[in-house]
């Protein structure tokens, strides 16, 4: 069995067509997949993305660009507290952090501040000032944290050692599944932690050209399709090619 790790805004999500095409590919293939989307999204947000455009039920989660993880059984998704007592630390205070930041004059809040994420919207073209200052602000305050910023614009604040690739460990252990056994896909730089995690992933074509730079020297698929197309294209090389599949399910030409 494969394990896919995808991320879901731009990498799944984002072409209908795509999508479809994907979603008609697994259905021959569920049994032989393990399938995690990894997001920035809440379980509300989720939800409604789900069902907007109709994704496949996946057997696990991981949210809030890694600092909730489910896991899908008996027509349920278990929360899984395990996780959220490893990323837990005594100086971890999301109201704390939320007032802190709220002095950088290039960022406003989110709405729903997350027990394990703070979140921000960063003014256009600002994104490395805002990085530079949330992170002094966040040491001088001794608060050891996670800084991850994503698309320019998007500006998240984690417990230290929390992110989409550290999760996704957590989740494979629990899983009892191989690292080598598992493929990873994005397009934005909160997905760079689920790269440099595992040896195995599929960058599609629209994905930020800052995400492409830090990742072409390693070797990974770099799909000629966007969205679930180059997902779709990235998963079948994997299967195929790394002998996981036939050549018959495989062939990407089909």
């Amino acid at each position: 069995m494969l394990t896919l790790i995808t991320d879901i805004d731009g990498t799944l999500s984002g072409d209908i067509e795509g999508l479809n095409e994907f979603k008609k590919y697994l259905k021959k293939i569920r049994k032989q997949i393990f399938l995690v989307y990894a997001t920035g999204r809440n379980f509300d947000d989720y939800k409604e993305i789900k069902r907007k455009d109709n994704l496949p039920l996946p057997d696990a989660l991981i949210l809030n660009t890694g600092a909730d993880i489910y896991f899908y059984k008996n027509g349920y998704f278990n929360h899984n507290k395990i996780w959220n007592t490893k990323i837990d630390s005594k100086n971890w205070n999301n109201q704390k952090i939320l007032n802190l930041l709220k002095n950088i004059k290039e960022i406003f809040p989110q709405e729903n501040i997350q027990r394990f994420k703070v979140s921000f919207y960063i003014q256009h073209g600002k994104e490395e000032i805002v990085k530079e200052k949330a992170e002094l602000l966040l040491k001088k305050n001794k608060i050891k944290a996670n800084v991850i910023i994503s698309h320019g614009k998007y500006l998240d604040i984690l417990p230290e050692n929390c992110d989409k690739g550290e999760a996704s460990l957590f989740l494979i252990e629990q899983k009892k599944i191989k690292r080598q056994d598992v493929v990873v896909a994005g397009d934005s730089e909160n997905d760079l932690d689920l790269f440099n995690k595992f040896g195995k992933g599929i960058v599609v074509a629209n994905a930020l050209l800052k995400v492409k730079k830090k990742l072409k020297q390693k070797k990974f698929y770099f799909a000629k399709g966007s969205f679930a197309k180059g997902l779709l294209e990235g998963l079948k090389y994997y299967l195929y090619e790394k002998g996981y599949e036939n050549e018959k399910i495989c062939n990407i030409n089909k």
